[in-house]
């Protein structure tokens, strides 16, 4: 069997705008002539393009003096980068030091909209995806769409899968509040087989003659199956499933939980499935 190897890239996902920055704030007299020199540098930086440098000269400011505008400054060149959650960061450390700011409810409400912003996330197998009408794409075991898919998740890190009638990738992605990113979910080699056992955790073990492993796609005999885990460490409940007949791949989608109390492994949100992929 080949093993497959799965390859994750977030990219920018130019095209969308999820909210106009605010307009930009000049130093003000309270301003030292150092952090103010760094200030108009980070602006003649943004004007050019030059995002890095104009980050780099803005917390360069904010280290020689610590001055709203220039936390405000640095939120919305946050804003523009699609970085929310630093966005939000900076934003309320405006509120902070400017705690009497007249723009402060006009703030507020920004940052409020930004935290009811969810993230925006397109699956694919590679940057430049097309419609690939054959391969599925799952997220936390729930079928979203053939590739490439765009999805709105909720907030936090999830599991993916990108199947074909021959090949398997999977990986983990986090989305972030706001955050719009490209995931790719790439197959360097065929990985062909009736069966995936997906899950955010890794286990292997052998319950008798059967080899189980997670987030590999291999064959199983058409059947039922009902595994305690290894025998050395068994399961607090039973991990039941059947293999459904071809051309369906059977996936089944498992949690894997430490309770410590009970000390075993509690197999949770099992979901099984027979998967009908078209040709590759």
């Amino acid at each position: 069997m080949l093993r497959s190897i799965a390859c994750l890239v977030c990219l920018s996902w130019v095209g969308q705008v999820r909210a106009d920055p605010p307009p930009r704030k000049l130093p003000t007299a309270a301003y030292p002539a150092a952090a103010r020199a760094e200030f108009e540098e980070a602006m003649r930086s943004e004007d050019a393009g030059d995002n890095q440098r104009a980050y780099n000269s803005y917390n360069a400011s904010s280290e020689l003096s610590k001055q709203a505008n220039t936390a405000f400054n640095l939120g919305r060149l946050y804003l523009r980068q699609e970085l929310t959650e630093a966005a939000i960061v900076a934003f309320e450390d405006y509120l902070r030091i400017a705690n009497k700011a007249a723009d402060g409810p006009v703030v507020q409400k920004l940052i409020a909209d930004l935290k009811r912003m969810p993230p925006s996330v397109r699956i694919g197998g590679d940057a430049m995806s097309v419609d690939e009408p054959d391969a599925l794409i799952l997220v936390d075991g729930v079928v979203v769409g053939h590739s490439p898919v765009s999805i709105q998740p909720s907030v936090g890190t999830h599991h993916v899968e990108r199947i074909t009638r021959s090949t398997y990738a999977q990986s983990s992605f986090e989305a972030n509040v706001g955050a719009i990113s490209y995931e790719q979910v790439s197959v360097l080699e065929s990985q062909p087989g009736n069966f995936i056992l997906s899950s955010p955790d890794d286990q292997r073990w052998h319950d008798g003659k059967t080899g189980f492993q997670t987030n590999l796609r291999y064959d199983l005999p058409v059947g039922a199956y009902r595994s305690m885990g290894p025998p050395a460490a068994r399961f607090c409940n039973a991990l039941e499933f059947k293999i459904a007949p071809p051309p369906a791949i059977t996936h089944v989608y498992a949690r894997f939980v430490r309770d410590d109390t009970a000390k075993c492994t509690r197999v949770r949100d099992v979901r099984v499935q027979a998967l009908i992929v078209g040709p590759p």
